[in-house]
């Protein structure tokens, strides 16, 4: 096969494209951030459940109710969600203490949300 047959998809040669434009200094990085559609890029991020679904031809709100479930489930870390991070301080308590108790919660609630999503949804 020679190398006109060669094909990809366009996101390959446009975000490349995007890169060398920051890293040739045509494009500042915070203007780069700043143009950028921050609600379309989070509902293409929640679409992912959606197209995994349809491929699979099962119903896509398990796959949705999962990814809720995640995204709520932050307790290993104090920067894994605002309210972890107000009461470290005042708390008096050191980064270590949120893997102490949060994961045991995480595998409590993984063992609990997987298969009532799956009973529920799917």
């Amino acid at each position: 096969m020679d190398n006109s047959q060669i094909s990809m998809p366009a996101a390959v040669p446009l975000t490349a494209a995007a890169v060398l434009m920051i890293l040739l200094n045509f494009l500042k990085l915070r203007e780069t951030y700043e143009a950028i559609d921050w609600p379309v890029i989070v509902l293409l991020g929640g679409m992912i459940p959606v197209g995994i679904a349809q491929r699979l031809g099962s119903n896509p709100d398990g796959f949705l109710m999962a990814v809720a479930v995640g995204a709520s489930c932050a307790f290993l870390t104090p920067i894994g969600h605002q309210c972890n991070t107000l009461v470290l301080g005042p708390g008096g308590y050191r980064f270590s203490d949120y893997w102490r108790v949060g994961l045991p919660l995480e595998v409590l609630i993984t063992a609990v949300a997987v298969p009532l999503v799956m009973w529920i949804w799917m």
